[in-house]
């Protein structure tokens, strides 16, 4: 541990703190609303919420949603991208919609309702119209981030940028295109084992995964154009998995069965796996030389 005592972690974190009070503390409710269902699901024994509620699915949900609106706070926070009116634009209406999130998706779940894809007719279902909006709200508001994204120059934070760029493209094709499909479905499931969920997981976390290379890369003294193959190998790596995962699903096979997509599903992976050590390895390094 001696290793990453100069690790940049601590002044990161401040940073984010002092700049995006709002959205970090929005994420802080999501999490301990989950971690709140995960003790009632512990002590309830079983994940079933009759007639159709799962603790599952509500925790995962805000689990989700918060560590999103925590992604929006740092990146918002190292691009320097906390202006009055981007924050009156994006980051007041995603504190609002998050929260309605968070409360729709746990109300409906704990009163045995499908938040989303609900086929009872108890009082008050009509309630799983919020998360429709809020859905659309999500969608445009990642519209709003990804013009800001593609807008900006930031010379300090040059590999960061281009990683989310890049993040930025598998959100809208992994996680918002996948999103879509499963309202189309009125569900996650396609075929006899095809999980749409999968998808919308890999789409929607990858602007968790390709920009920390981005940034470990940023603090780090390997050369500006090594550090740009990686992000671009990396980038295109992960925007390949997921097309890949779009073929597992649509041809409804589980992840699990074996196939030649799930092969390259597995290689890209790996690929991403090792430029995340890689470039792990090389900033702790370089903050221990300086």
């Amino acid at each position: 541990m001696s290793q990453l005592k100069n690790f940049p972690c601590k002044q990161f974190i401040k940073s984010i703190l002092r700049q995006e009070k709002g959205l970090v503390w929005t994420g802080f409710v999501g999490i301990m609303i989950s971690f709140a269902c995960g003790i009632y699901f512990f002590i309830h024994g079983s994940n079933d919420i009759p007639p159709e509620g799962k603790f599952s699915n509500l925790i995962s949900f805000d689990l989700a949603i918060a560590v999103y609106v925590l992604t929006t706070a740092a990146l918002l926070t190292v691009l320097q991208l906390s202006t009055s009116f981007r924050k009156k634009i994006l980051v007041y209406p995603l504190v609002v919609t998050s929260l309605v999130a968070y409360i729709s998706e746990t109300v409906q779940n704990l009163r045995g309702i499908n938040a989303r894809f609900t086929q009872t007719d108890l009082p008050f279902s009509f309630l799983n119209d919020l998360i429709t909006t809020v859905a659309a709200m999500l969608t445009l508001l990642f519209m709003i981030f990804t013009v800001i994204i593609f807008g900006t120059k930031d010379k300090k934070n040059q590999l960061l940028l281009l990683s989310v760029k890049y993040s930025c493209f598998a959100v809208f094709l992994g996680g918002i295109l996948s999103g879509l499909w499963m309202s189309m479905e009125q569900g996650r499931w396609i075929g006899d084992e095809g999980n749409i969920m999968i998808i919308h997981f890999t789409g929607f976390h990858s602007l968790q995964t390709i920009p920390i290379i981005g940034w470990l890369l940023d603090h780090s003294s390997v050369r500006h154009l090594k550090a740009k193959k990686i992000i671009h190998v990396t980038g295109i790596t992960w925007i390949m998995m997921i097309l890949l995962l779009f073929i597992q699903t649509a041809i409804g096979k589980s992840i699990y069965d074996i196939s030649i997509y799930l092969v390259f599903i597995v290689l890209f992976l790996l690929i991403w796996m090792i430029s995340f050590l890689w470039s792990f390895k090389q900033t702790v390094s370089t903050t221990n030389e300086s």
